[in-house]
């Protein structure tokens, strides 16, 4: 089997990120999911993973989009001591890239869900347009047009509940032609943001996860619940506002600098590594764990009623 040379690089900790959702466990500890639009199945090995099917071309673009200045990248984040205890521990999660559609899909569904579950609705939507039988690796992705094509109602089935609304109207938006994501090419990230908060369903913390996970913009940064609070007990001092969220982007832009989303990355996964409650640790110094984060995944194998059926 085909081996990919990765040095340092940690396979579970870049696809169990909250950056992705196109990549699911097997029962041996592999990894079966798409770089970009291939279906692939890979292992980590130290030194690096097997590539077990799929290009290894197409698997080295996917973790190492931006080649040999992964390195550089990590090595100019600034020295802020929060970011360099994270970027310790976790050194070897890198920062992936997804296509554009199902990156927004799957963050529009994540309002209010913890990662193993949105995982688990970025899966049951490749499978509800899959051939009758058919499993990986044939789930592409379905398109805005077969999302649009089957209601709502089809969606609520397969367990979206209000995210439905949300996924439909966008999709209809991007069948219907009017919206593009090719309208961002060349825009400031703000005004990207800016452009991605008119599709339905896509607040400012899912359009800075959109142009950070499927554009690459390393200055987008995004702030849910729990990044607010990482921040705020990091950073939180008398005379110093981190409570709104325009608070905290200019508060990011200017102490974090412009890999403000690569340090975001970071901090937010050693939380999650952690399992500590970012905004109150317990007398032990310990902290609690931290539950929407680590909420039990459903059964696996669990095949959801078709949408198009």
């Amino acid at each position: 089997m085909p081996f990919l040379s990765l040095p340092g690089f940690d396979l579970d900790a870049t696809l169990d990120a909250g950056q992705t959702f196109a990549w699911e466990r097997r029962a041996d500890g592999s990894w079966q999911g798409f770089a970009g639009d291939q279906p692939c199945i890979v292992a980590a090995r130290p030194g690096g993973v097997d590539v077990l099917h799929g290009p290894v071309d197409a698997v080295r673009r996917y973790f190492f989009h931006t080649g040999p200045e992964g390195e550089r990248l990590l090595d100019a984040l600034p020295p802020d001591p929060a970011v360099q205890r994270a970027l310790a521990a976790c050194r070897g999660l890198r920062l992936i890239q997804d296509p554009w559609w199902p990156c927004t899909a799957s963050f529009i569904c994540s309002s209010l869900k913890p990662i193993p579950h949105i995982r688990q609705l970025h899966w049951r939507l490749r499978r509800a347009w899959a051939a009758p039988g058919a499993d990986f690796p044939d789930l592409p992705f379905p398109s805005p047009a077969q999302v649009a094509s089957a209601g709502e109602q089809a969606l609520r089935r397969l367990g979206l509940g209000f995210r439905a609304r949300h996924l439909h109207a966008a999709a209809s938006v991007l069948a219907e032609g009017r919206w593009d994501f090719s309208r961002l090419q060349g825009l400031p990230t703000e005004e990207a943001a800016r452009q991605l908060r008119s599709l339905p369903g896509v607040g400012d913390k899912i359009a800075h996860c959109i142009l950070l996970y499927a554009g690459g913009r390393l200055d987008a940064f995004p702030l849910d619940v729990w990044m607010i609070r990482i921040m705020q007990r990091h950073y939180r001092k008398p005379g110093r506002r981190l409570r709104r969220p325009a608070d905290l982007h200019r508060f990011a832009a200017r102490h974090l600098g412009p890999l403000r989303g690569l340090a975001q990355l970071y901090l937010f996964h050693h939380a999650r590594m952690e399992k500590t409650r970012p905004d109150q640790d317990d007398k032990s110094g310990q902290g609690k764990a931290i539950s929407p984060w680590s909420a039990p995944l459903l059964p696996p194998g669990n095949r959801p009623r078709s949408a198009v059926a």
